[in-house]
């Protein structure tokens, strides 16, 4: 240090060289979120070796939520305003009044919080001597939170130096991480932040906040809810989601979320599903294509995935398919644009104002005031024949209905009659055949499976020998059979196939 308590200009120079590793050290690490960092001034020296300017930065610094967070907000409101009137401010806000009545207080859930923005010019003496010159803001922080960062800011440099005689070292990134990791923690905010547009901090006077007086408070609300939700999309983007209609599983950036019930689909479920509806005309209807949701798809989604003709033909017949619901509106029958009807609906007049023409809405012809339309008679004809063909089909459909109940009386007294109810679940069960039909179906398409065959001694069931084992059991009676001899066996069936002159218990088939 030179003499008066000015740095020498060696010293001056070696604080240089370290600042500028630093800023590039700084650089390096943010080159891929560039917005991160941002050199507003630089210090250079002149031709006599003087220092001009002092680097001066400006650091966003993202806090790092480990858990969701629910903003709690309030609002100042006079007794007589209504909670309803509120529920406008944003919908998905849960709103109440606050214990004494004076707040309203809405709550929302952040996982992202906006960045704290830490503004440093770093004099001549830093790092060796002096700690950079800092101011800090942050839109969601009061004034006493922010005064307590700068001190633990302030200790962060002396303990970098290790002693009052002790050289410093650099500091900035020490700083940002520490801002990044334990800022939350630091103030005690762990689920619940709360965010007021009271300002009650006038006994805090450190000249490093500061406060944006720009912002009122419905805007800062609105930024961190924007922000949140932009870096949920970006974190949705790039990690692998599965679309709930083809189960593919691809990066969040080949899907689509729609806004109003946040259901997410792949591009290509979402362009079929669209053009499918755009090619029949039912444009009116294009919705989410989850089951059972009746979410409306924006216009601007619809934009991005159908060809320019697709789009030009879905706004074309939502123009068309809007206007036919108005019931002021027809068409000409000469230039086929649009017309406004008169209000007086029994003129039933309309002046196209392209061609200038004026007709009848009711026969399309030539207005004839006071006169009744040509048609007039066919269209009461039509309307006759109409009514006498719903009459018909009315008759109909009652007469199939009640040849429907009848034939339903019958069924049911006929499992009445003739089913039995399960053991198991009491439903109606029939019997409709038996291992002898099953035989007799068998035999009848194999007449060479009879020389298999053998009848019961005791039910005279026939029965059918299926494998080389001569020891049959009746399906029937459940009596044991010798294939060969033919005959009952009774006690152990066993001896009947040991000894001498005995059956053989197995031959081939």
């Amino acid at each position: 240090m030179a003499t008066g308590g000015l740095p020498d200009l060696s010293t001056v120079v070696e604080n240089l060289e370290s600042q500028n590793d630093e800023i590039l050290a700084l650089q390096a690490i943010f080159q891929d979120d560039v917005d991160r960092l941002e050199v507003l001034d630089t210090a250079t020296q002149d031709e006599s070796g003087e220092i001009l300017n002092l680097n001066t930065l400006k650091m966003y610094v993202p806090v790092i939520c480990h858990d969701i967070l629910h903003a709690d907000c309030y609002i100042p409101v006079n007794e007589d305003d209504n909670v309803n009137q509120a529920e406008g401010i944003n919908n998905g806000l849960q709103l109440a009044r606050s214990d004494s009545g004076q707040r309203m207080v809405f709550s929302f859930e952040v996982n992202h919080l906006p960045p704290l923005c830490l503004q440093v010019t770093l004099p001549q003496t830093y790092p060796l001597y002096d700690p950079p010159v800092f101011v800090l803001s942050c839109i969601w922080l009061s004034t006493s939170q922010l005064t307590v960062i700068c001190q633990h800011l302030d200790k962060l440099w002396e303990e970098s130096k290790g002693g009052e005689a002790e050289p410093g070292m650099p500091v900035l990134y020490t700083w940002l991480d520490w801002l990044q990791e334990n800022t939350l923690s630091t103030l005690g905010i762990t689920s619940h932040l709360t965010v007021s547009s009271y300002q009650v901090d006038d006994d805090v006077d450190d000249c490093r906040v500061i406060v944006n007086n720009d912002l009122d408070f419905n805007a800062i609300v609105t930024y961190m809810m924007r922000y949140n939700q932009r870096l949920l999309q970006q974190e949705f983007k790039q990690s692998e989601q599965e679309c709930s209609i083809c189960f593919d599983v691809n990066l969040g950036s080949k899907f689509f979320i729609l806004p109003e019930c946040n259901h997410h689909v792949c591009r290509e479920c979402l362009t079929s599903h669209c053009q499918l509806l755009v090619k029949e005309g039912t444009v009116l209807h294009i919705r989410c294509p989850m089951y059972e949701c009746k979410c409306n798809i924006p216009p601007y989604v619809l934009r991005e995935i159908l060809t320019s003709e697709e789009f030009e033909r879905f706004e074309s017949l939502s123009l068309q398919k809007g206007l036919e619901v108005m019931g002021d509106v027809t068409w000409c029958p000469r230039c086929n644009n649009v017309v406004i009807m008169e209000p007086d609906k029994h003129l039933n007049l309309a002046q196209c104002l392209t061609c200038f023409f004026t007709f009848c809405t009711l026969c399309m012809d030539t207005w004839h005031q006071g006169k009744k339309c040509e048609d007039e008679e066919k269209l009461d004809a039509e309307e006759k024949e109409k009514a006498e063909n719903d009459r018909t089909r009315t008759i109909e459909e009652e007469k199939r209905r009640i040849e429907q109940k009848i034939q339903n009386k019958e069924s049911k007294r006929y499992i009445t009659q003739m089913a039995k109810r399960c053991p198991e679940c009491n439903a109606p069960i029939m019997k409709i055949g038996g291992y002898g039909k099953l035989i007799q179906r068998r035999l009848k398409d194999d007449p060479d499976l009879r020389r298999l065959t053998i009848s019961c001694p005791t039910c005279k069931q026939l029965s059918l020998k299926e494998d080389p084992c001569n020891l049959m059991r009746c399906w029937n009676c459940k009596s044991s059979i010798c294939f060969s001899c033919k005959q009952v066996l009774r006690g152990s069936v066993g001896r009947h196939y040991t000894g001498l002159n005995v059956c053989q218990q197995h031959t081939p088939l």
